[in-house]
């Protein structure tokens, strides 16, 4: 069993094959294709059909003087990942995500073992893998489950920093970050938490800073552009929700599960850390 451990490879095919092997067991029964992913999928297909190129992605559940919050629109660049090839059948396309969602223990188990040690890494990817959690919110393409795969990048990224501490490697944790951030906003919590970690914790400097704005500019520039061009539209509707006596609604800070995904895997991460020895 010890020699199995240590032969990464087989430890990606064997829990590889484990995650899609659960995952496939009542596959089409568990299939969640609701309002939201309907609504989505047909303005997907509609942007497919006309070669259309968006900077602005859906609404949000944030609203205030009746206009919404708005996402990026990689939500529906990155859908299209598993539609084209699914040919736009929810089911297919769907079972595509899961399997792509799969290939993140590599990255999660690398990554990890940068940070940390083999130990946790093996920990993390067992987590990722039979956690219902993890399991439920795999099974179903819409965009905050996009993050439980694409945190794992994260994650590698963080790992490669620690191992060669570049200014580049730096750059590429917040210009993924920002990137990130256009899927679901649960990722300005984990921007928080980086910046606080490479300017405080680990050494403030200027030169550290200025790397890290500049990479979330970098990857969060087509939302840049949008508020550029639209008068700050969302910093608008923010502004509202927050201050403003108009009627609004949503709830975001409600415990609902798929608002706290990637948030789960790194506090995940942090704990396996901690408790490495």
């Amino acid at each position: 069993m010890k020699k199995i451990f240590e032969n990464e490879f087989l430890v990606f095919i064997l829990l590889i094959i484990l995650f899609i092997a659960i995952r496939s067991l009542h596959f089409v029964p568990a299939l969640n294709f609701s309002f939201d992913q309907g609504n989505g999928f047909t303005r997907i297909l509609e942007m497919w059909k006309n070669k259309e190129i968006t900077l602005v992605g859906p609404g949000s559940s944030i609203s205030a003087d009746n206009k919404l919050l708005l996402q990026g629109s990689i939500l529906y660049y990155f859908t299209l990942i598993f539609a084209v090839p699914g040919k736009f059948d929810p089911i297919v396309s769907s079972y595509i995500f899961m399997i792509f969602s799969s290939f993140g223990i590599i990255p999660l188990y690398s990554g990890m073992k940068k940070l940390a040690n083999q130990k946790t890494a093996l920990l993390m990817v067992v987590l990722y893998t039979l956690l219902p959690m993890f399991i439920d919110y795999t099974r179903f393409f819409f965009g905050p489950n996009f993050l439980i795969p694409l945190s794992t990048i994260l994650i590698y990224l963080m790992g490669l920093h620690k191992t060669k501490p570049n200014s580049i490697y730096l750059f590429f944790i917040f210009a993924y970050t920002g990137i990130l951030i256009q899927f679901h906003y649960q990722i300005v919590i984990i921007l928080f938490i980086l910046f606080i970690y490479y300017s405080f914790i680990k050494r403030f400097r200027i030169k550290s800073i200025l790397i890290m704005i500049g990479g979330f500019c970098v990857g969060f520039s087509p939302m840049i552009l949008f508020e550029l061009k639209n008068q700050f539209y969302n910093l608008h509707v923010i502004r509202d929700y927050l201050f403003s006596s108009k009627p609004h609604s949503g709830a975001p800070f409600q415990i609902l599960p798929h608002r706290y995904l990637s948030i789960s895997i790194l506090t995940l991460a942090l704990i396996s850390s901690y408790f490495k020895k």
